[in-house]
This record gives structure tokens, sequence and C-alpha cells, in this order.
């Protein structure tokens, strides 16, 4: 069975807009790593957004398969830590998982969508925090 963690490469300090689902936006300064242990995966159109369902932040994207061969299982995480002393603060993953279906052929693009746990009142945290995924 062939595994790929992944982990983004370039560190972006930018404003972040928060979707919310009353047609609101709260625009919260947070800083993204993103750094790759490999050249296994690249991301695309990753964003917060405030799930209408369970009413916690998500991070979603697209994520594709940029090996030369089928893989069977694609984990994205996210980690985030307090920005000032770096101290751990809460992570969550989405295992994209075909290992029953043939794999994730190469150039494959796949969704993600990683529940964050922080909901809407725990947004103002994000400011004090930083993000890596992988």
């Amino acid at each position: 069975m062939k595994v790929v963690i992944m982990t983004l490469t370039t560190t972006i300090l930018s404003l972040l807009t928060l979707a919310t689902t009353h047609s609101m936006a709260q625009t919260i300064p947070i800083q993204i790593e993103i750094n790759p242990d490999s050249n296994d995966v690249a991301f695309a159109n990753i964003s917060f957004y405030l799930n209408a369902t369970d009413h916690h932040y998500h991070l979603k994207g697209l994520v594709k398969n940029i090996l030369p061969e089928n893989t069977d299982i694609i984990i994205v995480s996210v980690s985030f830590s307090d920005r000032a002393t770096g101290s751990s603060l809460h992570s969550a993953s989405d295992d994209i998982d075909r290992s029953l279906t043939g794999g994730i052929a190469p150039n494959v693009i796949l969704p993600f969508d990683i529940d964050t746990g922080y909901n809407a009142s725990q947004a103002y945290q994000f400011q004090y925090m930083k993000a890596l995924i992988t």
C-alpha cells in the first residue's frame, strides 16, 4: 500500500476571508505555511469557510497526485500553533483513501475538507495562530 503524506512549502502571511453562513465575511490575519516533505502532491484553491451543518470552520481545497504512479491514500492535515510561542494548539486531517477502488492515479485532482474544530465564537483566535498544512 502506497501512502502519500503531504506538506505545503511556501510561507504566506496574508489576510484570509472567513466566509460565514450569514452572507457576511470576516477578515482575520493568519499565517499559512505549506511545507512539503516530498514532491508527491500539489495543492490549489485552499480556503476557510464556516460550515452550516456543524458550525465549525473548515479548511477545504484541492490536492493533486503528482507522482508518476498510483497511490492508495493521501493524508491532508492542518496543525494550528501559537504564532508567538510556537506551542501546538490543535490539529485535524482528512484521509483520502482509494485503496479499495484502485488507488489515486497520477495527475488526479481530489477535493479535501478538514473540520478545524473551531466555531464562529472562536474565530478571533485565528489572529494569534499560524496554520501548517501537510
